[in-house]
């Protein structure tokens, strides 16, 4: 079975395969929640080395622990647990691997995962993803058919048709309501009015349309994103727009696979209602490219 990680920090790339072939480590990070980390500091603490409770965050007791097992063992102590580390714990287990996905070459955490990069925004506009990042299909289907939200959840239906609700109001402007305003009040204001905070705080899983095999896969309820990734190793977001997927729904007199969305103008997208700006069903454009399923939204 294949790690299960939230979050886009430093460790959310690391996994016991990649550090077994020398390519990473585990360090400090209580940003990311890491089912690998927990096994890690569970392992360590059955052997004497404190860990705290394991959580799967490698935070300061964490750290601490795996330098007190360097020590013991005769390693570098620097409290990254890399190659040397793992290598010297398997051998006091008695030569035994950790899980089996040790030997799991798929197994890459977010590494290898489909982003854009742009670093030129101000630092402060980036932030780092609490969510779990998803990378196939399948996976996405299992994640949100379990998935058990919080607050005040609202159905996929719901949703829809909340958003559907406020698009249709002729008198509701861009002025009125941005795109992350939009889909907040459709939420029955939960989650986040901007859309980065919404990406990285309040989505519990995330990942690109282009892991899930591209636009022919989204579910209809997932928020959808305009955005990047600060560099290809800062595990920092940014999302300009944020829309929420329909489905294939009737525009035009056409069926076609549309996108709830609030912006300022719509010049090359078709669109249900006649207004120049603010909420709207259109049609979907190839813009999007990060998908997010809500803390707030149940699939029935």
């Amino acid at each position: 079975m294949k790690s299960t990680i939230y979050g886009s920090g430093a460790n959310s790339t690391a996994t016991l395969y990649r550090i077994h072939q020398g390519e990473c480590y585990f360090r400090k990070d209580s940003s990311t929640r890491h089912s690998q980390v927990m096994l890690l500091q569970t392992v360590l603490n059955s052997l004497g080395y404190d860990c705290g409770t394991p959580d799967g965050k490698y935070g300061s007791k964490t750290t601490a622990g795996v330098r007190r097992f360097q020590r013991a063992n005769g390693l570098a102590v620097d409290g990254l647990f890399g190659k040397a580390s793992l290598a010297a714990l398997e051998s006091v287990m008695g030569n035994m691997h950790l899980t089996d996905d040790c030997f799991d070459s798929d197994d890459l955490g977010t590494y290898g995962c489909y982003d854009n990069t742009n670093s030129c925004l101000n630092a402060a506009k980036y932030k780092v993803s609490s969510a779990m990042r998803v990378k196939s299909f399948a996976h996405a289907l299992d994640c949100i058919a379990a998935f058990k939200p919080t607050g005040n959840p609202i159905s996929v239906a719901e949703f829809l048709n909340q958003l559907d609700n406020i698009a249709s109001d002729l008198e509701i402007s861009y002025a009125d309501k941005d795109c992350a305003n939009y889909i907040y009040a459709a939420r029955n204001r939960q989650g986040a009015r901007g859309a980065t905070s919404e990406l990285a705080y309040h989505v519990e899983f995330f990942g690109s349309i282009k892991d899930l095999g591209g636009y022919d896969y989204l579910i209809p309820g997932m928020e959808l994103f305009q955005g990047f990734r600060k560099t290809a190793a800062s595990n920092r977001f940014y999302a300009s727009h944020i829309g929420v997927y329909a489905g294939e729904q009737m525009v035009n007199g056409i069926l076609i696979p549309a996108v709830y969305q609030s912006s300022d103008r719509y010049p090359h997208l078709q669109k249900k209602y006649p207004k120049a700006s603010g909420p709207n069903l259109t049609s979907l454009s190839e813009h999007w490219n990060y998908w997010g399923w809500s803390r707030y939204i149940r699939l029935r």
